[in-house]
């Protein structure tokens, strides 16, 4: 409606951030002013769905960074469908990840706060030394699923458990009774591109 207009416009430029060059240009701004103007035309009217295809191709890490807060502060009030190849930007950004192979979606899982998928996260422990008491200690804590050390001469092994932040601090506390020494407890990384890749070769049934 024309008396909306106004409002909706100002709106628009307050969530993108766009108040300092309002009066510019759109040809003379930066690639991420650009990518924020095209997101402030997306939402002017208020969509309930937002479709958004690579963001944050060609940004700075700066810029990514920002247009990654815009687009998760937006997330609240709409359904955000993110179309993107780069996972480390699924994993910063998404609460959900569906994989579509040759046209079909053969996958949908949730992302949980370890940026991992599913109900399972890998953690890598770090000990003083190497102590197959620790790792039968973590084995027995309930909720963990796995335990394998890592075969590389050094005191680490990766553990297998559902996706709790109380599970960990159970894990932690059981390493430091086995007089291992515990000295690091860090996520594994790549924990979503393993999930595609795995899907994609066959190894994960849709």
């Amino acid at each position: 409606p024309k008396a909306d207009r106004e409002k909706k416009k100002a709106n628009a430029v307050e969530l993108c951030n766009l108040g300092d060059v309002r009066y510019r240009l759109i040809g003379n701004l930066s690639k991420g002013y650009r990518q924020r103007v095209g997101l402030a035309q997306a939402i002017l009217h208020e969509p309930e769905v937002l479709v958004l295809d690579e963001p944050t191709v060609g940004l700075d890490p700066k810029q990514v960074s920002e247009i990654r807060k815009l687009i998760k502060s937006m997330a609240g009030s709409r359904t955000i469908i993110y179309s993107t190849h780069i996972l480390t930007e699924v994993a910063a950004t998404c609460d959900r990840i569906l994989v579509i192979e040759k046209g079909k979606l053969v996958a949908q899982e949730a992302l949980n706060e370890f940026g991992a998928t599913g109900e399972v996260v890998k953690t890598e422990i770090v000990m003083n030394k190497s102590s197959d008491k620790a790792m039968a200690a973590v084995q027995k804590v309930p909720g963990v699923k796995n335990v394998r050390r890592v075969e590389d001469g050094a005191h680490r092994f990766i553990v297998e458990t559902e996706a709790r932040e109380d599970l960990l601090a159970e894990v932690a506390r059981a390493v430091v009774e086995s007089g291992a020494g515990l000295v690091r407890m860090a996520p594994v990384a790549l924990a979503l591109e393993e999930y595609y890749l795995n899907l994609i070769s066959g190894r994960i049934s849709a």
